[in-house]
Order: C-alpha cells, then sequence, then structure tokens
C-alpha cells in the first residue's frame, strides 16, 4: 500500500515510487469538535460528494476509526470514473487543533483526543496516504480566498465560529501559517482578563465568548433560570439537549430571547475583530463554522461592535464582514485543495 505525508510548510508530497497521482480529485477530511466530515473535491472546488459522522472525544483511536470510515463513506459516493484508486488520490487534512508545522502532529487539540498525535503517520497507516495536514480554520481560509467570499480579495482573515473559535490568514495571495505553522489562533488572545476557564488551559479566551459553545452555555443557563421563551419552553424540561443550531431556529422564528443570545455573540465577535483588523488589515473578514448559519442575526452587531471601537474611527474604511460562500464544507475543500496543490508542485 502506497504511503505519503506532506507537512504544511513542505513543498512536495513523500510518496512510494512508480505511482501515478490522480489530480483531478482529492479528499478533504475536516475533524472538527462534534463531527468529522469527509468530501471529494475537484480542482475547481466543486463538491462531488461528501459525508459526516459525529466526532467520539473518547479515545484517539475511536476518533482515528471515525475518520477512516467517513473517508470510505465520501469515496463510495463519489461518481467511479471521478475517482481513482483510493492509493493515488490525494488526501488532506484539517483538525481543530495546533499542528506542528514540522510535521503533521497534533500539538494541542482542546476539544479532541489529539494531543501529540503524529495525525498524518496514523492517519496515513490506515487510508494509504495523507499529504497535507492543515489547522481547519487554515484550510477553511484557503477555501474561501480561493473559491468562495474572499475571491478577488488580496488579504483576507477567515474566522471559523462553530465548537471553538479558530482564524486563518491569507496575505499577499499567500496562505499564512507562521514560523512553525501556529498562525491563526485567534479563539485564545485574551478577550476577558481572568474571565472563563477555556479548554486550553488559560482564562478568558475569546472562543469563551464568541462560539457555537459559549451560545449553547448561555442559553442553557438562560433556560435554567426560567425565563420565558419559545426557546425555554421547548427545552425546559431536557436543556442539556439545546444546541446552537436551535438558538438560530427559534430566533429566525421571531424568539426574542434567541434573538438576544445571537447578538451578545456577535457583540463579542465584533469586540474581538477590532484586534484582528487593528493588526491585519485585510480586505474582508469571512465568518464560517456552524453560528454562521444565524447570518445577519450574528453578523449585524459584529458590525457594529467592530466599526464602533476600531482604530482610525470615522477615517478608516472597515472591511466588510461576509458569511463564508463554501458553508458547512469550507475546511474540507480547502484540505482537499491544499492536498492536491501540494502533489501538483
Amino acid at each position: 500500500m502506497s504511503q505519503c505525508w506532506t507537512l504544511p510548510q513542505s513543498s512536495h508530497a513523500v510518496c512510494s515510487r512508480g505511482v501515478a497521482v490522480h489530480r483531478s480529485v482529492s479528499i478533504g477530511v475536516d475533524i472538527g469538535g462534534t463531527k468529522t466530515i469527509a468530501a471529494a473535491v475537484d480542482s475547481d472546488g466543486q463538491v462531488l460528494s461528501h459525508r459526516f459522522v459525529p466526532t467520539p472525544t473518547t479515545s484517539t483511536d475511536d476518533l482515528i476509526e471515525a475518520v477512516v470510515a467517513v473517508v470510505d463513506l465520501a469515496r463510495a459516493a463519489t461518481p467511479h470514473a471521478s475517482l481513482a484508486p483510493e492509493s493515488v488520490v490525494p488526501v488532506g487534512i484539517g483538525v481543530a487543533g495546533l499542528i506542528d508545522g514540522n510535521g503533521g502532529r497534533v500539538l494541542v487539540a482542546p476539544h479532541l483526543p489529539l494531543d501529540g498525535v503524529d495525525l498524518a503517520r496514523r492517519l496515513g497507516e490506515r487510508l494509504g496516504r495523507v499529504d497535507a495536514v492543515y489547522n481547519d480554520a487554515t484550510a477553511a481560509a484557503w477555501a474561501e480566498w480561493k473559491f468562495g467570499a474572499a475571491q478577488g480579495a488580496a488579504n483576507t482573515v477567515v474566522l471559523t465560529v462553530g465548537t471553538g473559535l479558530g482564524g486563518g490568514i491569507v496575505m499577499a495571495g499567500q496562505l499564512v501559517v507562521g514560523q512553525r505553522g501556529l498562525a491563526g489562533e485567534f479563539g485564545h488572545r485574551v478577550h476577558v482578563p481572568d474571565g472563563r476557564d477555556c479548554a486550553c488551559g488559560s482564562h478568558g479566551c475569546w472562543e469563551r465568548y464568541a462560539s457555537g459553545t459559549a451560545l449553547t452555555l448561555q442559553a442553557r443557563d438562560a433556560i435554567n433560570h426560567g425565563a420565558q421563551s419559545s426557546l425555554v419552553r421547548e427545552f425546559a424540561d431536557q436543556p442539556e439537549q439545546l444546541r446552537g443550531e436551535d438558538v438560530t431556529r427559534h430566533a429566525m422564528a421571531g424568539d426574542a430571547l434567541a434573538i438576544g443570545l445571537l447578538a451578545a455573540i456577535g457583540e463579542e465577535l465584533g469586540r474581538g475583530l477590532r484586534d484582528v483588523i487593528a493588526m491585519l488589515d485585510p480586505a474582508v473578514v469571512v465568518v464560517g463554522g456552524g453560528v454562521s448559519a444565524a447570518g445577519d442575526l450574528v453578523l449585524e452587531p459584529a458590525r457594529r461592535a467592530m466599526a464602533a471601537g476600531l482604530i482610525g474611527g470615522p477615517d478608516r474604511v472597515v472591511p466588510p464582514l461576509v458569511v463564508a460562500a463554501t458553508g458547512a464544507l469550507a475546511v474540507s475543500i480547502g484540505a482537499a485543495d491544499l492536498a492536491h496543490a501540494q502533489v501538483a508542485s
């Protein structure tokens, strides 16, 4: 079986010799805090098939098995004529964690059982090859810059607002990963000094105030305090079942509490973006991840908060804040294209 690992800063894949690489389709995998998605993606960014499974957080072995299973499902669902034998189809991985820029090893993954795991090697042994491993938000940023809402913008920042809050950066048309592949961890900038405990071990991180997890916890707290709303009535007897998408659903139906909860997340998102924009001056900021499904219910409060305290005041052009065009498949699309680029280089 052919094996292949390419590191985030490498210029080529290390593969078994004598194997022709099928360059039109790649597999992109998004290992998120709640679900894992695999997609077959062509070189134009078109998704030919995709499948997802819940992400196991019980053990590393369980998670590896889930990734293998969902990749097999995506391969099986792809038109046969589009897909070469599995050993020669590039595979890219996007994962919610810090990735060692000198290898496909996960340094820290606050929401996953992957700390210290050599993910490129573990998955490469099971899938036949792994060509690229990136932080999930970095992969999403690439997808949005190349195929999505940031097309044509030389400089962009992409935030993935889901279980946590991740970030990816493209500057002068180049993906920015930093010296060790760790750039873009905006979610762990200190947002509130000595604030809420974070899974990373710190306190007051931005993602504890602007993420799907923050939204869910605040909604459950409102339920436990007996607030009056359709959201509370639905989940009063089982608040632990509530998810962020439930808040969005009730907000879109006009529930005042749910609208207020999303607005609070948006305001915290905008406050943090002032710092990001001050440092990087992007032409556009793109927001993806599960929370972005709420659209302007989150983004409009974020825009107001972002503009209100941005350095330069009325004399500064505030970059547009827009929803990701590649949607829930952004990480998979970006990871697949980065794997394709590694092999093609």
